[in-house]
């Protein structure tokens, strides 16, 4: 059997990893921003929304990123796939 099959799934799944990586920072940096604005206009009422917000998507996004990266990382490592 030839081995194109294992590098073609090895390739789609570090590309997953990596997109998944790039989407992650970018809800970092959203969720980064609504914790600025939140923070920098503390003294209105209100406020705790964009903090709030901020720091959920912040958790949110962190821990998915973290599950779906463990996950496919650990199925490479379980199939031997990894170089």
């Amino acid at each position: 059997m030839s081995p194109t099959p294992y590098r073609l799934k090895t390739l789609f799944s570090w590309t997953l990893m990596v997109g998944t990586t790039a989407i992650t920072l970018c809800l970092v940096l959203v969720s980064l921003t609504s914790l600025w604005v939140g923070v920098k206009y503390i003294q209105r009422t209100g406020s705790w929304i964009p903090i709030l917000s901020g720091a959920m998507l912040l958790a949110l996004g962190a821990w998915i990123h973290f599950r779906l990266t463990t996950g496919i990382y650990r199925r490479l490592k379980q199939k031997d796939l990894l170089d």
